[in-house]
């Protein structure tokens, strides 16, 4: 067991040393760094992202709108008075009376 104990402290010694050399890294600290800023841009953008589902929504019901604007409406549509027929014409009032 004093052995194993041993190996084992042996071991934490070294994972020591080794957290305290990482630590002294520059680039290590600039990873660090950008670590933290992308966690935070990764949060940001999230917030954004749950934004556009409201927008989506609206854009599809103002979609819905369009399209029933768009659509023609069937309706009986008043004949323009300029070509309205009538059922007696100038020349047939004419060709009855002249004799």
């Amino acid at each position: 067991m004093a052995e194993s104990q041993n190996i084992l402290g042996r071991l934490a010694d070294a994972g020591e040393e080794a957290i305290s050399k990482v630590s002294e890294m520059p680039a290590l600290h600039r990873l660090a760094t950008t670590m933290t800023t992308l966690r935070e841009r990764s949060d940001e953008m999230q917030k954004r992202l749950r934004g556009l589902d409201d927008v989506e929504k609206r854009l599809t019901a103002l979609e819905k709108k369009v399209d029933a604007l768009a659509k023609p409406k069937r309706t009986t549509r008043p004949a323009p008075a300029g070509k309205a027929k009538s059922s007696s014409s100038p020349g047939a009032s004419s060709a009855k009376t002249g004799g």
